[in-house]
């Protein structure tokens, strides 16, 4: 009997230390005229973080988001259809996590409207319980840092001591924990929320994305929405190896 738990367990270790286990990023890149997410993922696979970009107009399947930690969704161009956001719902409820990032819209409504209603709406989809406001707040290039107390304790803030940003729109709604205030330190532009197993993430700014440096603030806020305090989802199998297992205690107990 003690062979069959060894072999059991060795299972499950191995199991545990798949590729499906390491870092990996899907990133979807927008439709729109906008900042290149590029950095993003340059950053990410630098750190050896698998990350990759796909198309706008690729439908996001279960089969799509499999063996992913993170899914970053880029200035949507559209809210995601029920199919996508089912897939969305059983990515987090095994504990991925998502980035919506969105913006003010450099002054054009129509893109403004377009990206951050979508998001709104995605986020709704999803569960979650937190929106852009659709507004405009800190239209220069600033500095958020945590001595000037715009950026507040969080996982996702560990190591960030600065970052850098311009003109930005206000999270509102409840449930969620803030981490990016803006210069009057009260408007949120950085929020994260629990939804099911997973997170979401939601940044209204992407003007950020042009200071990203390897060892800055604005690189490592990226690195750690990637990996740090990050529930690593398990593979169904490990499951169903662990009853096995518990199915040969019974038996060895029945039988002593």
């Amino acid at each position: 009997m003690k062979k069959i738990y060894f072999l059991v367990i060795a299972v499950l270790f191995s199991l545990n230390m798949t590729p499906a286990q390491a870092n990996t990023v899907l990133i979807q890149d927008t439709s729109l005229n906008k900042i290149s997410i590029s950095p993003v993922n340059n950053l990410y696979n630098s750190h050896g973080i698998i990350s990759s970009i796909i198309s706008p107009s690729t439908t996001i399947t279960a089969a799509e988001l499999q063996n992913t930690n993170l899914f970053v969704s880029y200035l949507p161009a559209q809210s995601y259809t029920s199919p996508e956001i089912d897939a969305l719902k059983g990515f987090l409820n095994q504990g991925g996590r998502i980035l919506f990032m969105g913006d003010y819209g450099f002054g054009n409504s129509y893109y403004n409207n377009q990206y951050n209603k979508a998001i709104n709406a995605d986020i709704s989809a999803l569960g979650g319980t937190m929106a852009s406001d659709d507004l405009d707040y800190d239209w220069a290039d600033l500095t958020a840092t945590v001595s000037n107390g715009q950026i507040l304790p969080s996982f996702l803030t560990t190591g960030v001591n600065s970052f850098s940003y311009a003109a930005i729109s206000g999270i509102t709604g409840n449930g969620f924990s803030k981490f990016f205030l803006g210069t009057d330190l009260s408007t949120v532009f950085g929020a994260y929320q629990q939804v099911g197993q997973g997170g979401i993430v939601l940044l209204t700014d992407i003007t950020n994305i042009q200071s990203i440096g390897s060892s800055n603030g604005n690189g490592q806020f990226y690195l750690n929405v990637a990996t740090a305090g990050a529930l690593v989802p398990l593979p169904a199998a490990i499951w169903l190896f662990g009853s096995a297992f518990v199915g040969c205690i019974g038996i060895s107990r029945r039988k002593s």
